[in-house]
């Protein structure tokens, strides 16, 4: 639905392929730990949309920040089965 899925509130640019807000596409469990894990990483399980600005933030912000924002993820991906420590270890 083009929104974000950890702050719906969160804006983006108007994209121009897709004429809605620009959202980014998001592994929560990276891929290349798929052989650590029997599900199919690439799958919508495992994916979550996100604004350019979380995105980044999990990937390059500092521990703290990365935790909070994969804390916000794992309670909206209930399904997921792996805890914020063992998730945070793969980042």
């Amino acid at each position: 639905n083009y929104y974000c899925e950890i702050d719906q509130s969160h804006e983006s640019f108007i994209s121009e392929s897709t004429k809605k807000q620009y959202m980014e596409a998001h592994h929560i469990i990276p891929l290349k730990y798929q052989d650590k894990f029997d599900m199919n990483l690439d799958s919508l399980e495992n994916m979550i949309c996100l604004c350019p600005n979380c995105h980044k933030a999990i990937h390059y912000g500092n521990k703290e920040i990365r935790k909070d924002l994969l804390l916000k993820v794992l309670a909206t991906k209930t399904n997921l089965k792996i805890d914020i420590d063992s998730l945070l270890k793969l980042y």
